[in-house]
């Protein structure tokens, strides 16, 4: 799918380190981390994004979650996407984040401003 929008997939890993070794080694553009990924994707896109600062990152998760939508722009992150994103919507989101644009879930648009209404 990645490949069919315009994407070239330079690299895959495992686990956080082998992420962050990866994204050191080809120097994309943007990672797609998924937050399940063994090590911690969250914690894979801070060592990307510690590594190189250039490079954005979309986050990808199974269910809409703030503390983790937090977590993740906390870390760098440009972009959180669910995991039941159709190709187009996956694709949309990687263009927005590498183009600097961020991408955040309708669902969670409610709850983040209530976040910040909180905070005062």
């Amino acid at each position: 799918m990645l490949e069919r929008e315009g994407f070239e997939v330079c690299a895959e890993a495992g686990d956080a380190d082998g992420a962050a070794a990866a994204a050191l080694r080809e120097r994309p553009e943007v990672c797609a981390v998924h937050v399940g990924l063994r090590g911690g994707g969250i914690h894979a896109v801070a060592l990307i994004k510690l590594r190189i600062p250039t490079t954005a990152a979309l986050v990808i998760s199974p269910s809409a979650n703030l503390d983790e939508l937090l977590d993740a722009l906390r870390a760098g992150a440009s972009g959180y996407v669910l995991e039941t994103a159709d190709a187009d919507e996956m694709a949309d989101s990687l263009h927005a984040v590498r183009r600097g644009r961020p991408v955040i879930p309708r669902e969670l648009l409610a709850d983040l401003a209530e976040e910040f209404r909180a905070r005062g």
